[in-house]
């Protein structure tokens, strides 16, 4: 801890992994004696650098990220956990992502658009019947507009307004298409880099 910035860091280095299942070996692709059981972990370390701010609600918190792990999630729910216990009960610890300026000025200038993703989460009921009375209380449809690599084109305009939450963004993407969508994600390509954007709320990247 530095008292002056108030930066706090740390490392995570462990969690209960919830499965079992059978080792195998990456080289040989066979199955082999060792068996992971419920109560073992991977040992996966986590490093987060955390600093608090002079009269302000708000803080910044950076996570190393490894895949698609979900560390966000249970960084936040640990750190709530861990407030309640030490008498911190009228405390809420969120975590809100945040989209450097620089990255979105580079994609709106130089990305092309791969895929435009239409989300429903009202789920189309007249095609279950073959379930019989199974009614799904979740899930949602989607509907996919893809562009070849050879034929993306970069519509720098449009993602301008994207960027900059213009409300007729969306009302653009959905001219033309009859599909009743609750979401809507463009899929960006910039060289070798892939970024999903949620319009009307770019924090979602």
């Amino acid at each position: 801890m530095l008292p002056e910035n108030k930066v706090y860091y740390g490392q995570l280095n462990y969690g209960p992994f919830g499965t079992e299942h059978n080792v195998v070996d990456a080289t040989t692709n066979e199955l082999t004696e060792k068996k992971i059981t419920l109560n073992d972990s991977v040992l996966t370390p986590y490093y987060f650098y955390f600093q608090l701010f002079e009269n302000r609600k708000d803080a910044l918190l950076i996570l190393e990220t490894k895949s698609a792990s979900g560390i966000k999630v249970i960084f936040e729910k640990w750190l709530n956990h861990f407030l309640t216990e030490i008498g911190c009960i009228h405390f809420k610890f969120k975590i809100e992502s945040f989209i450097p300026k620089e990255m979105l000025d580079k994609f709106s200038e130089e990305g092309h658009v791969r895929k435009i993703r239409y989300l429903s989460y009202q789920l189309p009921k007249d095609s279950l019947k073959i379930f019989d009375d199974y009614e799904p209380d979740e899930g949602y449809a989607e509907y996919i507009v893809s562009i070849k690599k050879g034929k993306s084109k970069k519509h720098q305009e449009f993602l301008k307004k994207i960027f900059s939450n213009d409300e007729n963004s969306s009302k653009e993407l959905m001219k033309n298409i009859d599909f009743p969508a609750d979401d809507i994600k463009l899929e960006l390509e910039l060289e070798e880099d892939k970024r999903t954007f949620t319009i009307g709320n770019i924090s979602k990247t």
